[in-house]
Formats: structure tokens, C-alpha cells, sequence
């Protein structure tokens, strides 16, 4: 069960305080309760903020008080909590190279001459946080194998190193034949993979 605890029109509210402390309670005895989740409007706000929730003439003419912005948030949260919820668990993230742990290309640049940006970087924090939490790390490269270990060798600022990773296919074979060869090597089914290229 998805419960969606959803704002109050500004003119409806008489004690936003008391609301909020409603709103605060109900959401904490809702963790509790096996089966349920619970939805409230700072968890949208988080991944979704919307300038202006409130449509007042939507409100006036009794329906729900919300801007469309406010509505595409609140449905694209509701449908994602609702498609995770039914979906297998990511025990294996299978990541490329160029382009994807660095920018550039370490078969033409070099170890050297790629670049690892800030974005790379929270990429590559965000899978040691995955291993630490028991995903398995897999690299799915169309390269050179010396090329790939060079960079993992010679880069300081590489963050995800050759003991996070559980198997590779570095090779030119189609990603879609290499992730088969990991799910087999793994034992796994390819539904528990999520490809990041």
C-alpha cells in the first residue's frame, strides 16, 4: 500500500503548524507498519522541486488545488515508488568505460589523456557505495584490455579500483554477447543487471 501524504492549499490551511505535525505524525507510524510506504511532499520536493504547487482556480472549481507542474511530480514519484517496488532487486551493476567512468577514449588518448570530472567521479563514488552495500561491480568495455588497465593502474584520482570489480569482459565481442557471458559467469539472471553506458 502507497500512501501519499499530499500538501494543503494555502487558503485551506488554518494552522500549518498543526498540519505538519499531523503530517509528521501519521508519516512515522506509517513506517511501522508492515507493507506500507508512505509518500510526503518533501520526498517529491527532494527529487522534483516545482516552483508553484498551488493552481487557485482548480481549487475554486473543487478540484484537487495543484498546479500541473505539481501533478506531473507527484504522479512520476507516485509511478516510480510503485514500478521499484515490483522490481527484482540490482544485485549486479555492470558499468562501461569510455566515456562513462572517464571522458574521452584511453584506446586513442591514452591513460593519461582521459578525464575524470566531477561528474565521473560521483559515478565512481556511487558504485563503491553499490559494492560496499553488496552490489557486484562489472566492467563491459569495448577496448583494448592493456588500455583499460592502464588507466586503473597509472590514474591517482581513480576512485573505483580493480579490487571492486568482480569480473570484466574488455574485448571487442557486442556488449550484448559480453553481458550474457557475465550473467553466466555470475550465475545470475540478466533481470538483476542494470547497464550503465
Amino acid at each position: 500500500l502507497l500512501v501519499c501524504l499530499c500538501p494543503a492549499a494555502r487558503r485551506e490551511v488554518v494552522n500549518e503548524e498543526s498540519l505538519r505535525e499531523v503530517r509528521d505524525f501519521l508519516a512515522r507510524e506509517l513506517e511501522h507498519v508492515p507493507g506500507v510506504q508512505c509518500l510526503t511532499h518533501s520526498s517529491i520536493e527532494s527529487h522534483y522541486p516545482v516552483e508553484c504547487i498551488e493552481n487557485r482556480y482548480a481549487r475554486e472549481a473543487g478540484h484537487p488545488p495543484y498546479s500541473m507542474e505539481y501533478f506531473i511530480a507527484l504522479g512520476t514519484t507516485i509511478m516510480r515508488r510503485i514500478a521499484a517496488s515490483r522490481r527484482k532487486p540490482v544485485k549486479v551493476i555492470v558499468v562501461d568505460c569510455d566515456d562513462t567512468l572517464w571522458q574521452g577514449l584511453c584506446g586513442e588518448e591514452g591513460a593519461e589523456g582521459v578525464q575524470i570530472t566531477s561528474a565521473h567521479a560521483a559515478l565512481q563514488e556511487f558504485l563503491i557505495e553499490q559494492h560496499d552495500a553488496g552490489v557486484l561491480i562489472c566492467l563491459c568495455s569495448r577496448n583494448n584490455p592493456q588500455d583499460v588497465e592502464a588507466v586503473f593502474r597509472s590514474r591517482a584520482d581513480m576512485q573505483l579500483r580493480p579490487e571492486h570489480i568482480v569480473a570484466s569482459r574488455i574485448g571487442w565481442t557486442a556488449k550484448s554477447e559480453a553481458l550474457t557471458e557475465l550473467a553466466q559467469e555470475l550465475d545470475l539472471s540478466l533481470e538483476s543487471f542494470v547497464f550503465i553506458d
